[in-house]
């Protein structure tokens, strides 16, 4: 594609262009272009930020948001974005802060309500975290992310079985969700089920063998099984 050199319309859609294909760095490297001819637009800057976050550079992705903020700008996708990045650097106070904003301006929202319950349950909030996911599965009950983070927090509880049933769910709909498996084995383990947890974190393991939580939790799953040997190469 012909560019001018800083025509931010051109630069901005071939950008869109380079994240369909996930070339990543090409999108970034072209909304950082654009946004040197016109750094206030609200869309380079929401752009500029999803690119940064797809890269784990959320840091940066939060200077973008909260640029946006000074400017006025105020839409819950915003404050929902910010709030997963800050929950990815587990400042979850302040995400919990951004998620509680993005529902004032879209009070209905699965991700939204899914992000209060996770920010919620990280804060050892589980009462208030299992209402929130609660309020998210009446919107989409087969939503593997809401069943994920509901299952979660009902072990959290120490409402195990309950727990366990909606985790079989969560597998049965898509039994590669990230870290789907890993919480599963804790709460097999937690109900004294080690052998099964450990055949789990084992199936974890086989798909992300450098899981270090996966790892760890294996290595308590053996030393409960008096397989201490095993439990040390972990």
């Amino acid at each position: 594609m012909d560019l001018r050199p800083h025509d931010p319309l051109a630069l901005n859609n071939r950008a869109g262009a380079f994240l369909a294909l996930n070339r990543n760095e090409e999108a970034l490297n072209d909304l950082t272009k654009a946004l040197l001819a016109t750094p206030n637009a609200p869309a380079l800057l929401m752009g500029h930020a999803h690119v940064l976050s797809k890269l784990g550079r959320h840091v940066e992705a939060l200077q973008d948001y909260d640029h946006l903020i000074r400017l006025g700008y105020r839409r819950p996708d915003l404050f929902l974005n910010r709030g997963v990045d800050l929950l990815l650097l587990k400042r979850h106070e302040e995400a919990l802060n951004s998620f509680g904003l993005a529902l004032q301006l879209r009070p209905m929202d699965l991700k939204i309500l899914t992000g209060m319950g996770m920010a919620l349950g990280e804060l050892g909030r589980n009462e208030e975290a299992l209402d929130a996911l609660d309020r998210a599965a009446r919107l989409n009950r087969s939503d593997p992310q809401v069943m994920l983070q509901r299952a979660v927090v009902l072990g959290r509880l120490g409402r195990l079985d309950e727990s366990l049933a909606v985790f079989s769910r969560v597998l049965e709909a898509d039994r590669y969700l990230p870290s789907a498996l890993v919480h599963y084995g804790v709460a097999l383990a937690k109900s004294g089920r080690f052998q099964d947890a450990l055949t789990v974190y084992n199936e974890s393991l086989s798909n992300h063998p450098s899981d270090a939580q996966a790892l760890m939790n294996r290595g308590v799953a053996l030393r409960n099984l008096g397989r201490y040997e095993a439990a040390l190469a972990d």
